[in-house]
């Protein structure tokens, strides 16, 4: 950790000045908190959250970068500054898919008009959908370990053990999928 060999500065004024050491620690944790809460803003598809979060994460990065700046010793820079590098990647990442709604829209809402917002937000939105960003939820309703009747292995788990016989048909929610011998469903 790096506050292990941080100097202690004097009290002044009766309150302890914070350290260099000490604000970048906790602006990199900030950046952390902030990157993990866009990346969930952005695969909820959370427009407004995540243009929000996205201000907030780019200003922390600028804020992250000045405390680690000032860190006096050269080792203990060095380790902030790789720290920051790697926090620097992984929020890029996160900025890079985060919605970023353009002047006109920005100001145009604040006017009261939000059908520019509105058509980046679906733009957005679909463009997210379209590369696959969509959030994994589970089936309602369904236990873990419960196969579906109409899935592959329900139909294969099926046929082999009865052995064309049949009982080998798949079940009617299958079946009623399923085309008929015409090739129509």
């Amino acid at each position: 950790m790096i506050r292990e060999h941080a100097e202690r500065t004097p009290v002044t004024d009766g309150a302890p000045s914070p350290e260099p050491i000490d604000t970048f620690e906790v602006a990199i944790a900030d950046v952390a908190k902030l990157t993990l809460a866009l990346t969930s803003a952005t695969t909820e598809h959370a427009y407004s959250d995540g243009v929000y979060l996205r201000g907030e994460l780019e200003h922390a990065l600028c804020r992250v970068q000045v405390f680690a700046e000032h860190i006096g010793d050269g080792s203990q820079r060095a380790e902030a500054l790789r720290q920051l590098a790697e926090m620097h990647a992984v929020a890029t990442r996160a900025l890079m898919i985060a919605p970023a709604p353009s002047s006109a829209a920005i100001e145009a809402a604040e006017a009261g008009d939000p059908i520019a917002w509105n058509l980046e937000k679906q733009a957005w939105i679909a463009g997210r959908l379209a590369s696959g960003s969509v959030p994994r939820l589970p089936a309602p309703g369904r236990e873990c370990g419960k196969i579906r009747p109409e899935s592959r292995r329900a139909l294969h788990d099926n046929a082999s053990t009865a052995h064309d016989t049949d009982d080998a048909r798949p079940s009617s929610a299958v079946a009623s999928r399923l085309p008929d011998k015409a090739g129509r469903q």
